[in-house]
């Protein structure tokens, strides 16, 4: 049995009936969502008065979300969505209809930045932007310290005054200061390019299966694996005029 308290939830101040079970999504393929429960993972879909209800693109089950399960004559359905504490999300370019919702119920967001020669400070702002925006810790990861001009380390400590921050020239020296920062039933996001994330992440946790976009991470805490920089827009030139597509 799992308890669901190690995955970020306290069921005991949720009501469910005795055909009913509940979850927290690990990972979704098209219609197809994988949830973890007290018995272990399994594979569900929407039921369709679910589907009725449902506005915008947003409403749908997200990764990270904690969930109501109907189970019926070997089949289980997602009955309900438990009330989000927070969602990262993209902007859609149209209208709020095409949202794009990537993770929800967030506790810690890690900013992992390099100050090598593809740095730059908008980056920077632009990945503090969407951890304020969601009202999540921000813990601000800078590797290379020892590769960029005093100048622009000044303005990485304008831009973090006031954050939890840690700098160093090689940030694999700092996993216990990193790991102080995660806790049991707390989950955590790692914002930055997709090389630098999935390095540090192995390092952290010893080559970990992110076969899973949520995963319980050894020692306590759970990890959402986030998309790359380019999918929530901030990567490239004019970042600045991409801060209005994250929210």
């Amino acid at each position: 049995m799992n308890s669901m308290e190690k995955y970020g939830i306290d069921s005991k101040n949720i009501n469910i009936s005795g055909n009913q079970t509940i979850g927290r999504i690990v990972s979704r393929s098209h219609d197809t969502y994988k949830a973890i429960t007290e018995t272990g993972e399994i594979n569900t879909e929407i039921s369709d008065s679910f589907k009725y209800e449902v506005k915008t693109l947003s409403d749908y089950p997200v990764v990270g979300d904690f969930v109501i399960i109907d189970i019926k004559k070997g089949f289980s359905y997602i009955s309900e969505i438990i009330n989000r504490k927070n969602q990262l999300m993209r902007k859609g370019k149209w209208d709020a209809n095409s949202d794009d919702l990537i993770a929800s119920n967030i506790d810690t967001i890690f900013v992992l930045m390099s100050l090598n020669n593809d740095f730059h400070t908008e980056k920077l702002k632009a990945y503090i932007s969407i951890s304020s925006n969601i009202n999540a810790e921000t813990v601000v990861i800078i590797n290379k310290g020892d590769l960029i001009p005093e100048k622009i380390l000044d303005e990485v400590k304008d831009v973090t005054k006031g954050m939890k921050v840690i700098i160093s020239s090689d940030i694999s020296k700092e996993k216990n200061k990193i790991k102080d920062f995660i806790h049991e039933g707390k989950t955590v996001v790692f914002l930055g390019t997709e090389h630098d994330k999935i390095k540090l992440i192995n390092k952290l946790f010893d080559n970990i299966n992110l076969e899973n976009q949520l995963t319980l991470l050894p020692g306590g805490g759970i990890l959402i694996n986030t998309p790359e920089m380019r999918e929530l827009g901030i990567e490239g030139f004019h970042i600045t005029e991409k801060f209005a597509d994250i929210r």
